[in-house]
């Protein structure tokens, strides 16, 4: 009797497609292990990863190949409304937070942070490059924008914060039995075709963000969590290698114990002192003669 072949498993494929900046969020969000974290350190990091975010959409933007799917719908906007990016950003956001809000979903302080940074850091960000002449440098921003974006969302998961809108959206789907993955490619779709009709930015960049932008967004979320933990591993074996030290220190007798380094030093200035006094002391060295 012939046996069946297992199905393969395309899930973890179709994952990593068509990953938006807010909707990836969402998807490696269970990959990321956070530290507790104070509020500072905990805004700071955001930042950092929002700036990260400007810096990689206004890549894609100089590029002028084409946008990330939300980001399609943002430049479509913008040209509408006479706004900049960021701000399409916002209005977009807004919405979709207020949808959130209705089924049950409100935004935590961290995910209203998160959406105004975003919008400020594309902003400012477009505003300091500049649009390169050069074809191929035009090609280079592409890659260069999905790696960064990359590792600027990861810095945003790993600071622990978030709740961005669509992730609320996903959440309040999961609510009513909808998965995930379909709550993130209705919204990767709809966004990219409200952009479409709105003649936003796309071209082929969009294709390439499209296929490359998840496969990145995990490789570098396992490179963190690698190199978190081996810096863990270095810790421990750091730990165990003191441990023999300590327990021989402690238990050789009181007079065999290595004196510190302060004592011994302590008493080699004492000892040089006593010379000191002993050779400027005329009856010492007459004795001496």
């Amino acid at each position: 009797m012939a046996t069946r072949s297992p199905t393969p498993n395309w899930r973890p494929i179709i994952e990593r497609i068509g990953m938006s900046r807010h909707s990836a969020l969402s998807t490696v969000r269970n990959l990321a292990t956070t530290a507790p974290r104070s509020t500072a350190v905990q805004a700071v990091w955001l930042a950092i990863g929002s700036s990260l975010i400007g810096v990689a959409v206004a890549l894609l933007v100089e590029a002028r190949l084409g946008l990330a799917p939300y980001d399609v719908m943002a430049s479509g906007l913008s040209r509408r409304g006479d706004l900049s990016l960021g701000q399409a950003s916002w209005l977009i956001a807004a919405g979709l937070i207020l949808m959130a809000v209705m089924l049950g979903r409100p935004p935590s302080r961290w995910g209203l942070a998160y959406v105004f940074l975003n919008g400020l850091a594309i902003d400012a960000a477009s505003g300091i490059l500049q649009h390169p002449s050069s074809i191929v440098l035009r090609i280079a921003f592409v890659p260069a924008g999905i790696l960064v974006m990359a590792v600027g969302i990861n810095v945003v998961l790993h600071s622990g914060t978030t709740g961005g809108p669509f992730e609320l959206l996903v959440a309040a789907g999961e609510d009513r039995g909808v998965s995930a993955l379909r709550v993130r490619y209705g919204l990767d779709f709809g966004v990219l075709l409200s952009g479409l009709a709105l003649g936003g930015s796309i071209g082929p960049a969009t294709v390439v963000y499209g296929a490359l932008m998840g496969v990145t967004m995990f490789g570098v979320s396992q490179a963190l969590a690698d190199h978190r933990r081996g810096r863990t591993l270095r810790g421990q074996d750091n730990a165990h290698a003191t441990q023999p030290a300590l327990r021989e220190q402690v238990s050789a007798p009181r007079h065999q114990r290595t004196q510190p380094a302060e004592l011994s030093l302590s008493s080699a200035s004492s000892h040089l002192a006593v010379q000191l006094d002993n050779r400027s002391d005329p009856s010492v060295q007459g004795q001496g003669t």
